[in-house]
Parts: structure tokens; C-alpha cells; sequence
């Protein structure tokens, strides 16, 4: 009798596994990439001011304000209009709304695998996190490129498609892909870093407040990985916004850390950081609640 319970008892964890094994359903790549756009759009002036602070060149009229970002504020403004606070915007849903549901769906399947061979441990969560991200960044650099340039405000591609024609017929595919290596790493550690926080943040919080409160918890511990992993990771970010305004200045990644160190020494590599902390933390509370939504839900 034990030897028969022990049987059906594999079998079924046998079972367990090859459903595991199948790719995610279309629930969770729409909602990863439902979750992405929504956040990107809404979270958007974030990352106009970011990579305006990361640029050197962003011009600045008139004001006396003494704090830059204030300065980018008033400007935008003054000789803009609020709604350049929202430049790129185009841009970030061609990319959010297949990068979404890339990484989730990678991750998804990565996760599969790792349980079916029963290896899932906190470190195949990383390695599941850091080949979903680099899959999805390498899927959607060149959309990465565009939205870096319109946010800007120097370059005034009408729209995405005719961004993207133009920097192909004067760059070719370099120019697609520029900003690449720094995307990856700054990628691919944070989302190993992101993981690891995530999943110690959770388990901190008190059992009984994550199941009464599971939504709250998840952003809890989703907007505290975000925050340490983008403030480690920030000197990648500044090294591609460099590579994608001005590939021929930054050609290759020792020749942008050399530029950018020249010229604001080691606090150039953390320009932009107050900006991209809150987005990426709202960002992550809101994506990720979703996902553990879905997933719980799946499993019910």
C-alpha cells in the first residue's frame, strides 16, 4: 500500500512538472505587458526629467533655481509645455507592451524548469530574473534608443517609425542598438539584486500581515527591492543614456566612463537617481503585484 501512495505520489509530481514545463499562458504575458504600459505611461515624466539630468547639453533658460531638476521643471514649462513631460511616451508603449510580457513570460518558464528538477532555490529565482531581462532588452533596444532620444527634447523625430528610419539610414544597426552593453549591465545584476531584496523583503514581513494584507506586502517588498537594486545599478544607466544621445562622442563603453568621469567626475555616474528611484520603485509595487495577483488566481 506505502509503495503504491509513493508511486502515485511521484506521478503526480511528474505531472506537476510537465505542466510546469509548458509556456506561460497569454493571461501572463498580457499582464505583464498590461502592467508595463499602464506604469510606463503614468510614470513617464520620471524618465523625461531622468534623462534630462543625465544629459550635460539639455539646455536650461532663465532660471535661477539652484536645484537642476527644479531647473528642467521650469523650463519644460516655461518654453515647453507640461505636456513634454509625457515625450517618449509613444516610444515606451511600442516597447512596454512587448517587454512586459517577454520578461514574465521568460521568467514564467524558467521557473518551470528549475521546479520540475526541484532546484527552486532563491538563487534560480536570480538566474530566472536575469535571463528574462536579458531577453526582453535585447528584444526591444532599439524602441530603448528612440525613447531615450525623444525624451531628450534634442531630437524631434515626429514619431517612433520615423525616429527609428532616421537613426537606421545615418547609423545602420550599431545605431539601433547602441547603449546595449550598459542596458545589460545594468540589467542584468539588477535583476538578480531586485530578486534577492524582493523575496527578503517578503519573508521579513510578519506572516500573518502577508496573508491579511497580500497586496501590501507585495508592494512593499516589491518597492524596496526596486530602490537598492536602482541605486546600485545607477552608473549603467547614466553610460547608456551617453551612448544613445551621442554614439559618435561614446562609441564604446570605456570611452563614455572616461567621458562622463572627465567631465563630473565620480557624481556624473549618478545623475538621474532621484527620478529613476521612484519610478522604478512604483513601477515594481505595481507590476509585481499584478503578476503575484495572476499567478494566485491561476493557482485557485
Amino acid at each position: 500500500m506505502d509503495e503504491r501512495i509513493k508511486n502515485v505520489n511521484n506521478s503526480d509530481s511528474s505531472e506537476e512538472g510537465e505542466k510546469k514545463l509548458h509556456f506561460p499562458s497569454v493571461t501572463v504575458f498580457l499582464t505583464g505587458s498590461l502592467g508595463a504600459v499602464v506604469c510606463s505611461v503614468l510614470l513617464q515624466p520620471f524618465d523625461v526629467i531622468k534623462t534630462r539630468l543625465q544629459n550635460p547639453d539639455t539646455p536650461l533658460k532663465g532660471s535661477k533655481i539652484r536645484f537642476r531638476i527644479f531647473n528642467i521643471l521650469y523650463n519644460i514649462y516655461k518654453h515647453e509645455h507640461i505636456t513634454a513631460l509625457w515625450y517618449g511616451t509613444s516610444a515606451t508603449i511600442l516597447r512596454g507592451l512587448p517587454a512586459g510580457g517577454i520578461y514574465f513570460c521568460t521568467y514564467d518558464w524558467m521557473r518551470g524548469c528549475f521546479y520540475r528538477n526541484q532546484w527552486f532555490t532563491p538563487f534560480q529565482h536570480t538566474v530566472a530574473a536575469m535571463t528574462a531581462r536579458a531577453v526582453t532588452d535585447i528584444a526591444v533596444i532599439p524602441f530603448s534608443v528612440v525613447k531615450t532620444r525623444i525624451e531628450s527634447g534634442i531630437f524631434r523625430y515626429s514619431n517612433p517609425v520615423v525616429g527609428l528610419t532616421h537613426i537606421y539610414r545615418k547609423e545602420g544597426f550599431g545605431g539601433m542598438t547602441s547603449g546595449l552593453l550598459p542596458i545589460l549591465a545594468r540589467d542584468l545584476p539588477m535583476s538578480g539584486i531586485y530578486i534577492f531584496f524582493y523575496k527578503q523583503a517578503k519573508s521579513a514581513i510578519p506572516y500573518n500581515f502577508r496573508k491579511s494584507n497580500e497586496t501590501l506586502a507585495n508592494s512593499i517588498s516589491a518597492g524596496i527591492g526596486a530602490t537598492l537594486s536602482s541605486f546600485v545599478t545607477h552608473p549603467p544607466d547614466v553610460l547608456k543614456t551617453q551612448m544613445q544621445l551621442y554614439p559618435n562622442k561614446n562609441p564604446t563603453l570605456v570611452s563614455v566612463v572616461k567621458n562622463v568621469y572627465k567631465e563630473h567626475g565620480l557624481k556624473g555616474f549618478y545623475q538621474g537617481i532621484v527620478p529613476r528611484i521612484m519610478k522604478r520603485a512604483v513601477f515594481a509595487a505595481v507590476a509585481w503585484t499584478l503578476y503575484e495577483r495572476v499567478k494566485t488566481n491561476k493557482k485557485g
